[in-house]
């Protein structure tokens, strides 16, 4: 298995020029006026964050806001074969949006279960509504891109939009919706299910090691 990882690395280096070309692969674009940036960066993520059905709606309601997500949050992630996209036991920074590739998701300290993710898949959502610690690790089985969104950044932008209160009250119900998950992961819960729940919900406790993190959600 290790003589396949190695030879996959080697042809990943010699086919690099295959991948995707990103923003920090052209000059030209640190030059770029400000506003035009930030539309490359709108019109390059758009797709795929409103493929989460609450950043489509905060679209809707703010697309002002949308922008700043995607302008200032956002970038663009090349991750090696064999190379660890999550760590076990690490803070959780950023929810990823997997585009390309092929990765393999190891549950827990472990590792007992194993879960197969390609393109279409959220990672780590929970990043961006709690304190995480990464309760697997993430492999890459070959070159692999992701979009990133950064936590913190995005919880700063979001304080500041219209869309705060509609953020909110999903963050709430994520939130109570994993605290009933036995052995939680860091793989995406079906959000259209949180979106259409009803009626008051709990924060999280402390048996995930996290709490609910929104300096501004008060």
């Amino acid at each position: 298995r290790m003589g396949n990882l190695i030879y996959a690395f080697l042809r990943q280096h010699r086919d690099i020029q295959q991948r995707r070309l990103h923003e920090s692969d052209i000059q030209a674009f640190k030059s770029m006026p400000e506003n035009l940036r930030m539309y490359l960066h709108y019109e390059t993520f758009q797709p795929t964050l409103s493929e989460h059905p609450l950043f489509e709606q905060v679209h809707c309601v703010d697309k002002t806001g949308f922008m700043n997500v995607c302008h200032f949050a956002m970038s663009q992630v090349f991750v090696q074969v064999a190379a660890d996209a999550i760590v076990y036991g690490m803070q959780a920074e950023a929810m990823h949006f997997v585009l390309s590739g092929h990765l393999l998701y190891h549950h827990g300290k472990h590792e007992g279960e194993r879960i197969v993710l390609e393109a279409g898949s959220f990672v780590c959502e929970m990043a961006i509504w709690l304190q995480w610690i990464h309760c697997g690790r993430l492999n890459a089985q070959m070159p692999c891109e992701f979009v990133r969104l950064d936590a913190k950044m995005f919880r700063e932008i979001i304080s500041q939009t219209i869309a705060l209160e509609m953020c909110q009250t999903y963050a709430h119900r994520y939130v109570a919706s994993l605290s009933e998950v036995d052995h939680p992961s860091d793989l995406w819960m079906e959000p259209k299910t949180i979106l259409g729940t009803k009626g008051s919900t709990g924060l999280l406790g402390n048996t995930l090691k996290a709490t609910i993190e929104f300096p501004s959600f008060r």
